[in-house]
């Protein structure tokens, strides 16, 4: 098939520091274009420069860049560069974006919504608009959110950048969180935790600058920095992100209500590195977050626990660092998600639900 994938304006794609929804658009286009398909992305500038970076070669399809990254208010930017694409023969379209410009067009649409609370979609009135969300608990929420049926395909990553790293079994006594700094990630129960386990070294990456309150950030960063065991390092380099995550007891991401966490893709990039996640029971994280394998999913109202499991974990018999790997591999690799993505494109262009 003609495949067009549409990604965000927010990063490059794939992003070559913290990001999600861009490396899923780049994971896609690779993997359709490995297994035959005319595969195009549009992605913003530099896009083509940060794939040779994180992959190390050229990309294996055709990039169109547009727009600076950078661009929150993106909607009119989405518009235009879909508007300016001289070539619309495509057999069906997939497309990441938030706002979702394709849909004026009459082609088939694959929409991945990647968030809670989405913008509504922008699709011409017809009989097959095909929407996904990125796991069972995202497409049964944007279901009962737009009252139009969803389907789902678990969010998944390109995996040679992290197989690069080999995974370790001497871990650190160091606690990693990874994600945006934002309330519902449960940064201030993050903060809470490592006053409570003062021998850990709390790290904290990925603040997702673009997209947070400054001033909560600010005040969060305060509060970070008068304890002695916390290093605030933000938007780490994709090699050092993942050299923090493979030598960490544990990644920690809690999600907190009115949040849910969509699926994750932190808690996917702690296991390809071998490192189990600590994380709370909103929205898809029991799909896949096994407690006491992979992981521990711990209820609010039992937070007060988690010190003496913090003390304990150096001795607990959770997966080892290579059955963490390969259980993301089976689970989430390219063998399991490419095939149940074109029978997805098949039954959106043929059929749509």
């Amino acid at each position: 098939m003609k495949v067009l994938v549409f990604s965000t304006q927010i990063l490059p794609t794939p992003p070559p520091y913290y990001g999600g929804a861009e490396l899923v658009a780049f994971t896609d286009a690779l993997w359709l274009a490995r297994r035959g398909h005319d595969v195009i992305l549009v992605a913003t500038k530099h896009s083509k420069a940060s794939a040779f970076y994180l992959m190390g070669f050229e990309p294996p399809f055709k990039v169109v860049e547009y727009g600076e990254p950078g661009t929150v208010d993106n909607k009119k930017l989405e518009e235009e560069a879909w508007e300016s694409l001289e070539d619309k023969d495509y057999d069906i379209i997939i497309d990441h974006s938030w706002n979702k410009p394709t849909y004026k067009s009459k082609l088939p649409v694959l929409g991945v919504v990647h968030g809670l609370n989405p913008q509504p979609p922008f699709w011409r009135p017809r009989d097959k608009p095909c929407l996904l969300g990125v796991s069972k608990f995202h497409a049964v929420y944007l279901a009962n959110y737009w009252l139009v049926n969803v389907a789902h395909l678990p969010n998944h990553i390109v995996t040679e950048p992290y197989l690069r790293y080999s995974v370790v079994d001497e871990k650190e006594d160091m606690l990693v969180f990874l994600g945006r700094v934002d309330p519902g990630k449960g940064i201030m129960y993050f903060i809470q935790l490592c006053v409570q386990v003062p021998k850990y070294r709390c790290v904290i990456i990925g603040d997702d600058s673009l997209l947070v309150n400054h001033d909560y950030v600010r005040k969060v960063y305060e509060v970070a920095m008068r304890l002695p065991n916390v290093d605030w390092l933000g938007m780490q380099p994709f090699d050092a992100k993942v050299d923090y995550i493979r030598r960490a007891r544990a990644v920690f991401v809690y999600p907190v209500p009115p949040y849910a966490e969509v699926f994750g893709l932190w808690a996917l990039e702690a296991f390809l590195m071998g490192t189990p996640v600590i994380t709370s029971p909103y929205g898809a994280m029991p799909e896949y977050v096994v407690s006491g394998y992979n992981g521990f999913i711990i209820h609010p109202e039992d937070f007060n626990q988690l010190p003496k499991l913090m003390e304990r974990l150096p001795t607990l018999k959770l997966a080892t660092p290579s059955e963490l790997r390969l259980y993301a591999l089976r689970n989430f690799g390219e063998e399991v998600i490419a095939p149940e993505l074109e029978k997805l494109m098949s039954y959106c262009k043929n059929e749509g639900w």
